[in-house]
């Protein structure tokens, strides 16, 4: 397989892609950062969601992370998911599917060329940027998701939150 070297590479390799030629691609992802910049917005109090391509058998999001922005607990739809770190440092931690109580499963730190994949039989999970900088992450997603599962600590419920992007780049959907 060749380096992955545009957005427009990784939408076309999509188009074509099974589930199972994900984990490949992420390997040869070469984007220059600066390309993913041309997409990317950012809020000083969190993270935003900018599609960059959308059908019906895939979603690609890029994250952009504030120091500090950090998800809900959050499970993705029964879809699969993969995460590829484009910049920054992100800390993920996965849960055990919550009832009434979190309990922490694994905690790991994502790296500039890292990925890592999310399955809702994997349990929970949350994002932060650990980081004293921004950072932009990569989600691949098998069939878009539009709302998800997200524990409220406080009531020690679950509840459905409807996802949204803060942009979406109609030249690639």
């Amino acid at each position: 397989m060749k380096s992955i070297k545009t957005i427009e590479q990784l939408v076309e390799f999509m188009s074509h892609a099974t589930a199972q030629d994900h984990p490949k691609m992420l390997r040869h992802i070469d984007i220059p950062k600066n390309i993913f910049d041309l997409y990317a917005t950012w809020s000083e109090q969190g993270y935003t969601r900018n599609c960059l391509a959308r059908t019906d058998d895939y979603e690609l999001i890029l994250i952009c992370w504030s120091p500090g922005a950090t998800t809900a607990v959050h499970n993705h739809s029964q879809q699969h998911c993969w995460m590829y770190q484009i910049s920054g440092n992100l800390k993920e931690e996965r849960y055990s599917k919550p009832q009434g109580q979190l309990n922490l499963t694994r905690e790991s730190e994502l790296t500039q060329g890292q990925f890592t994949y999310m399955h809702d039989r994997m349990g929970f999970h949350s994002l932060t940027n650990s980081g004293s900088t921004r950072a932009m992450s990569l989600h691949i997603y098998v069939a878009p998701i539009d709302q998800c599962q997200i524990y409220d600590p406080e009531t020690g419920t679950i509840e459905t939150k409807v996802m949204a992007y803060d942009t979406a780049a109609k030249t690639l959907i």
